[in-house]
């Protein structure tokens, strides 16, 4: 991996701050920014805020329950999210109210439900930690349709965790967190998972979120040391940006792309209270509720 960072950390801000140990990131139509909490430390509970596109209005949005990691919108506006504690993927109207969309796959109760992403389609694939332990392969990714059906789209996974789709839904990217690794999954025509490839290796420790831009280039945030991973289309590894000093990275959990012309990263920080912003020359590609 080219160690020469291709932006100075310098050239980063915090967006917002206030939030106790966030994790995902999401937003909505009207560019609000939603994030989930813990505490007292990041694997503790707490309620889901919503920040203003300016960052200066915090408000909580919402409650499961329990600790939520991954979050997406849907078309219609309503929110999905993953809580780990609680082994469940929710639904949260406009309006903030809570409904259960899943827990299990026929017999199968979900583990550690921790990201999630919606194709063209409406479907929805989410990814499950497992015991979300090294070597273990008790992780898996499951696909609902539209209408809540869920099925094992790939098995046998250790600690799957961010997810991406690429463009015309052609394959997912999936993030194993234990095995510091990305990898590349064909989607085939009947929405079988084709044979994964290992698509990046070697992401230091803890490689967590994953986002895309128009161009193919892939981001992942690497929780120890405290980086942002730019992976070409080809699969070659470049440091878009760290932080040893862990002060406006802290740990980075999940990334989005968001603001003006989807051009910002919003980086939520899992050790920290902060999302932190940086703007840059690919614009994001737009997820399935900006469409």
């Amino acid at each position: 991996m080219d160690d020469e960072e291709l932006y100075s950390i310098k050239e980063a801000e915090v967006f917002a701050t206030g939030i106790p140990h966030p994790e995902g990131v999401a937003f909505d139509n009207d560019g609000w920014l939603y994030t989930g909490s813990a505490s007292p430390d990041y694997n503790g509970r707490g309620p889901i805020y919503r920040v203003s596109p300016d960052g200066k209005t915090i408000k909580q949005f919402s409650d499961t329950g329990g600790r939520v990691l991954g979050l997406a919108f849907y078309r219609s506006g309503q929110l999905y999210v993953c809580d780990s504690k609680l082994g469940a993927v929710f639904l949260i109207k406009v309006n903030g109210e809570v409904e259960l969309f899943a827990d299990k796959i026929d017999d199968r109760k979900l583990q550690m439900p921790n990201f999630l992403v919606f194709d063209e389609k409406g479907g929805l694939y989410v990814s499950d930690s497992g015991t979300a332990k090294a070597g273990e392969t008790t992780g898996a990714v499951f696909y609902f349709s539209p209408n809540g059906m869920g099925r094992v789209f790939l098995d046998k996974l250790v600690f799957p965790n961010g997810l991406a789709l690429a463009k015309e839904d052609r394959a997912l990217y999936v993030v194993q967190t234990r095995d510091n690794c990305l990898l590349r999954v064909p989607i085939e025509e009947d929405g079988a998972a084709g044979e994964p490839v290992m698509f990046a290796e070697r992401l230091e420790s803890g490689p967590d979120g994953v986002a895309l831009d128009v161009h193919g280039n892939i981001y992942v945030t690497v929780t120890r040391p405290s980086q942002i991973v730019k992976v070409s289309p080809e699969g070659d590894k470049k440091i878009l940006l760290a932080d040893p000093s862990n002060e406006l990275l802290y740990l980075p959990s999940n990334v989005a792309f968001g603001g003006p012309q989807n051009r910002h990263l919003y980086i939520a920080n899992l050790f920290g209270q902060h999302i932190t912003r940086l703007e840059i020359n690919e614009p994001g590609l737009p997820l399935f509720s900006q469409r």
